[in-house]
């Protein structure tokens, strides 16, 4: 909601004191604020401007009611006031009366022609509504009306990520916006990963061979993919976007894609070796190529795959990789099954690349070259400042340092905002008040891996100073690279066990870790260390795996033992080989939901972890008790929040980790993404 002065007159010292108002409210400090509103309405009970923060009030609060009241007052003595309309429109959703606020909010938008917080409000009422699609078209109206506004590329990515498509004559129009998307820079792009799968399989060539490949059809898939129009069919612009760009949350399009793999592979086989026609379809050879170095070649691959992967190295050896440009589409289906830089004829293709120069080739020689060279100098760059401390923490280690966890590529940029804005849009109930340390805060990452946490946090706050630290050096060389590729000032990185932390005499406002003490042998041991450089009055952001959440992870994980899948590679290949085709077969299996089931690294750290406790409501209040600190409240979905509002009306609610756990047990996949919550420390 918004909380400007549109709409008063001004008067002297009324103007001066609602200015301070507005100043307190901005601040935090919303009980003074409320009290410096009600003031001024006893001298001039008209003050719209004064109605309007006083409801905005009572709306953080969660009085939808009287917050209808006050802000209709306002309307009723500004009606022309897009902001008075706009807030009250919000306030009619909160209190559930949702054509009501629809309809102000589209009043607000006569007066506001594309004003994007209107647009992004009345988007998130539809939504509420069960009108996906008429929410996808307010949020492309926004971005329509204004293409370089970051934040209308984000809502409306994150709304097509959450629609549901079910009218088959949308599909066209909506394939050619999804491709667009992926085109974008600045957006998150894997969280359209599974809308692409869905309208991949409503677009009819490529639907076709999604059909055969869910119905484990193995013969007639391969038959087709020989056929030089199938392949061509796969040539279509969204899946050659996609591919390059996310991991495709799809058990039949991953069978498609393996199976397009090997065919590529035989056809290079018999352009390289036996001089046959030279190798077609460039851009998808390259698309699939930097898809599956970016899903980590999770693709299970035959022992007769692996003989051919060495005969076309050997036979482009052979000939010489940079005499023939032709070479670039062979070289591409090698990249395909392994990562170019451990390729010994690396030096080759650099060559090649330089001389005869293609745009895809050359996205390729970044992504699977210049990328990994650039780490492994980043490495001795980083400074380590304590080694990792015990067995747990050295396994921890090795198995980043090898399996560096999350390789992504895109996230949301956002424009940064002050601390307090941001903790007020999270917790608007909550009267935090901040002082000037937070101005420029000095926040410490606890487990930073490769830097998406870092980015986006830079990115989220306003002035910040970040201190990130990893067990693996491996890790940070790759959020290194990320953090200069985003041009992030005021970050330093350093290699060090949580552990070893206790003896810093840095003190820092803001500490957040996420996803990091779960896998510690003592978490609350760890957790004591981060409380302890936390300020008084300093913030704390922490996610841990909730036990309800992940007992289809850990039912797998027991399958896993019990069937000896070790951890390797080919393990967890085969492993997934195995998930896949009983998921195909009709024993749906609620692992293969998740993200991180379709890229190799993530895989291991979702099933195969070497350590991993999980949380329960309860056993975290005892924590944050013991710790003393305090609980703000959830990082959630917007409708979740809604619905849990529902469950309990009453005010301070959210702050209730009781509460909490009641809806959780009645909604036991609330928390898959993790708690994720804030803490404040308290004198």
């Amino acid at each position: 909601m918004q909380t400007g002065q549109n709409g008063s007159p001004t008067n002297g010292g009324l103007a001066e004191s609602f200015d301070g108002a507005v100043d307190l409210f901005r601040r935090g400090a919303l009980g003074e604020a409320g009290e410096r509103c009600r003031v001024i309405l006893k001298e001039w009970p008209n003050h719209a401007a004064a109605l309007n923060l006083l409801g905005v009030l009572a709306a953080r609060s969660g009085d939808a009611a009287t917050a209808v009241e006050l802000i209709g007052l306002a309307v009723h003595t500004d009606p022309r006031n897009a902001e008075f309309l706009t807030n009250l429109g919000l306030a009619y959703r909160e209190a559930n009366e949702l054509d009501r606020a629809e309809e102000t909010l589209r009043a607000a938008l006569e007066l506001a022609p594309g004003n994007g917080h209107i647009l992004h409000n009345l988007s998130l009422t539809l939504s509420l509504m069960g009108r996906d699609l008429e929410e996808l078209q307010t949020l492309w109206t926004w971005v329509q009306h204004r293409p370089d506004d970051q934040a209308a590329w984000i809502s409306f990515t994150d709304a097509f990520a959450m629609a549901n498509f079910s009218r088959a004559s949308d599909v066209p129009v909506l394939r050619e916006v999804l491709r667009t998307c992926f085109l974008k820079d600045g957006i998150e792009h894997q969280r359209l990963a599974r809308a692409a799968a869905h309208l991949l399989r409503q677009h009819q060539p490529v639907g076709e061979l999604l059909d055969l490949a869910s119905q484990r059809a193995e013969a007639p898939l391969a038959e087709a993919l020989r056929n030089p129009k199938s392949l061509e069919s796969l040539s279509d612009p969204l899946l050659l976007a996609a591919l390059g760009r996310v991991a495709l949350p799809d058990p039949g399009m991953e069978i498609l894609l393996t199976g397009v793999r090997r065919a590529l592979l035989e056809a290079a086989l018999a352009a390289t070796l036996d001089d046959g026609p030279a190798l077609s379809r460039s851009e998808l050879i390259f698309a699939l190529a930097r898809h599956c170095y970016l899903n980590g070649y999770v693709f299970f691959v035959t022992d007769e795959e692996r003989d051919m992967v060495e005969s076309l190295a050997l036979g482009l050896a052979d000939k010489g990789v940079a005499s023939d440009p032709s070479h670039r589409e062979a070289i591409g289906v090698l990249a395909s099954y392994f990562p170019l830089v451990a390729w010994d004829q690396i030096a080759e293709v650099v060559s090649l690349g330089t001389s005869h120069v293609s745009e895809s080739f050359t996205a390729i020689l970044e992504q699977q070259i210049a990328e990994p060279l650039e780490e492994l100098e980043l490495i001795g760059t980083i400074r380590s400042i304590g080694a990792a401390q015990g067995a747990v923490s050295q396994a921890v280690q090795e198995q980043y340092e090898e399996s560096p966890y999350p390789r992504w590529r895109s996230i949301n940029l956002r424009d940064p905002q002050p601390v307090g804005v941001v903790m007020a849009g999270l917790f608007p109930d909550a009267e935090l008040e901040l002082d000037r340390r937070f101005d420029a805060p000095r926040l410490l990452i606890a487990g930073c891996g490769t830097g998406r946490q870092v980015v986006e946090t830079h990115r989220r706050f306003q002035g910040v100073h970040i201190t990130g630290v990893d067990l693996s050096a491996s890790s940070l060389a790759y959020a290194l690279r990320k953090v200069n590729e985003y041009g992030c000032p005021n970050v330093e990185l350093l290699q060090a066990d949580i552990l070893t932390l206790a003896d810093w005499t840095e003190r820092f406002q803001i500490v957040e870790c996420a996803g990091v003490l779960h896998h510690m042998e003592d978490p609350v041991a760890g957790w004591r260390i981060l409380t302890d450089l936390l300020e008084v009055g300093g913030l704390m952001r922490i996610a841990l795996y909730s036990e309800l959440a992940r007992r289809p992870v850990v039912d797998v994980r027991y399958w896993i033992a019990e069937q000896g899948y070790g951890s390797l590679d080919d393990d967890i290949r085969m492993c997934r080989r195995e998930l896949i085709g009983d998921a195909l077969d009709g024993r749906q299996n609620p692992v293969l939901t998740w993200r991180d089931f379709y890229l190799l690294d993530e895989c291991r750290d979702l099933l195969f972890h070497v350590q991993e406790h999980r949380f329960t409501l309860p056993d975290i209040q005892e924590i944050v008790r013991d710790l003393g600190l305090e609980l703000l409240g959830f990082e959630l979905p917007a409708k979740i929040r809604r619905d849990f509002r529902k469950m309990f009306p009453e005010p301070g609610s959210e702050r209730s980790l009781d509460r909490w756990h009641e809806y959780e047990v009645a909604n036991p996949g609330t928390f898959t993404a993790m708690y994720q919550f804030w803490l404040t420390k308290p004198a």
